[in-house]
């Protein structure tokens, strides 16, 4: 399992960098279970979607997920995916979940697509 996955978006007219930090996660199906797509040196808030395994989009309230963005503050910025016990039941025993993630400052700037591995 890999400690954590570190990738970076980049706006080469602004040299402009910001950090993406998702950790691969072993998890039990007996409680709710929650990841974190966490961003650092933003300067505005950035825009999260988040991916579930089979590639579609995720909806906060639907299919057992919920989404909790925070908003950018001193750099930092979290999106929470909690993923309830009836959803991590249906899931494989490993499923990757994918964040992209898009700069609220640079949005010309291709996304940051970041995956992370949950194994049950």
């Amino acid at each position: 399992m890999r400690s954590s996955d570190l990738s970076s978006g980049i706006n080469a007219e602004y040299g402009n960098v910001y950090g993406v930090t998702f950790e691969d996660k072993s998890v039990s199906t007996v409680n709710d279970q929650t990841i974190t797509c966490a961003m650092s040196g933003l300067s505005l808030t950035a825009t999260v979607e988040w991916k579930n395994p089979d590639g579609s989009t995720i909806t906060s309230g639907s299919d057992d997920y919920t989404i909790t963005d925070e908003a950018a503050s001193g750099g930092v910025q979290n999106s929470i995916l909690t993923i309830g016990t009836s959803r991590l039941s249906a899931l494989s025993t490993t499923s990757t979940f994918t964040c992209v993630v898009t700069s609220g400052e640079y949005t010309d700037s291709d996304a940051s697509t970041n995956t992370m591995t949950l194994t049950k």
